[in-house]
């Protein structure tokens, strides 16, 4: 069934070569309900230049990096009492594990495509850095460790800016797709449920912009939940597409 969901946009090159995964009971931005949230900031949710996604962008993009490598260590038993605990506590924050598991998967990725070689070149430049500090069994310092855990920490920051930012996007994408058996609520959380996930995937170095990538996500998502949940006869999407144009014009 999720193969009728387009995988990646047809008029650009996303990266997004991976079946649409599975979201479900994400409770939100860190201890923050989606809605809640929705609620307070769509008022007046702060303007993010596209300079400044890109910014944030390359935070969130370091950040899984500084996770992989907390994560290994940790697990090689190098890191001091100290650290390993405090290590463990930021690896076991509910955005860290999404990014985590969000992030590309180098197995999945299509060497063809530019951006997609700079993936696997950076992902394996840091599988073998990381090989090799582990081999050395030396105990990392604290400045190392506190480093790693500050570029987590910013990209959880910079995670949470642009979700904001971009409540009014999916907000507005949601809000077209009503009428399908699925109620606004409802919709809301899969478009900020698949706003989280544009966020956690992108790629900066990508050739064009956050919010035509996040567009993307956020319709796939809203038009998967009404095909899965909404529709009493499933329907392709791209009928369903057709559909809400014709009622659209009615």
């Amino acid at each position: 069934m999720a193969a009728l969901v387009e995988t990646e946009p047809r008029h650009q090159a996303s990266g997004a070569t991976e079946q649409f995964p599975e979201i479900t009971n994400y409770s939100g931005i860190r201890s923050l309900s989606i809605i809640g949230l929705h609620i307070k900031e769509m008022g007046s949710p702060p303007i993010m230049s596209s300079k400044e996604q890109a910014k944030h962008g390359a935070t969130i993009f370091s950040s899984y990096f500084a996770i992989k490598t907390l994560t290994d260590l940790n697990h090689s038993g190098l890191l001091d009492a100290s650290s390993a605990g405090q290590v463990e506590s930021l690896l076991a924050n509910p955005t860290v594990q999404f990014i985590k598991k969000q992030f590309w998967n180098k197995d999945k990725l299509d060497p063809q495509k530019t951006h997609h070689q700079k993936l696997i070149q950076i992902m394996e430049g840091h599988e073998l850095w990381l090989k090799n500090l582990l081999k050395r069994q030396d105990p990392p310092s604290q400045e190392f460790v506190a480093h790693q855990v500050k570029l987590v920490q910013n990209g959880l920051e910079s995670f949470d800016k642009t979700i904001i930012a971009n409540m009014r996007l999916a907000f507005s994408i949601a809000k077209k797709h009503q009428g399908h058996g699925l109620d606004l609520e409802d919709l809301l959380s899969h478009a900020y449920e698949s706003l989280m996930l544009a966020t956690a995937k992108y790629y900066f170095g990508a050739k064009f912009r956050f919010s035509t990538y996040a567009t993307w996500w956020i319709r796939q998502g809203v038009l998967r939940a009404i095909q899965d949940f909404g529709l009493s006869i499933r329907l392709p999407v791209h009928v369903h597409e057709k559909l809400s144009k014709i009622k659209k014009y009615k």
